[in-house]
């Protein structure tokens, strides 16, 4: 997950789909109570923030999950 580095983050959720090929959903989860903290640092020349998932990990929650095997992993 990136976002705008002008965003400012302070407990917002955010529900994130990730895709894989031929669009296949391969993962849903949602970012609870947000912190400016979850993500990389701002930095000059640079549009974007990444999330630091070790970080923000007690506020991740999975909703769905693809297996490697192209199953659906129970949550």
């Amino acid at each position: 997950m990136t976002i705008n580095q002008s965003k400012v983050i302070d407990g917002e959720n955010y529900i994130v789909v990730n895709y894989g090929a031929n669009s296949q959903i391969k993962k849903i989860w949602v970012l609870w109570e947000a912190q400016d903290g979850f993500f990389s640092p701002k930095v000059e020349n640079s549009n974007a923030r990444r999330l630091n998932r070790n970080v923000a990990s007690g506020n991740i929650e999975v909703i769905y999950e693809l297996s490697k095997a192209g199953r659906i992993t129970p949550q």
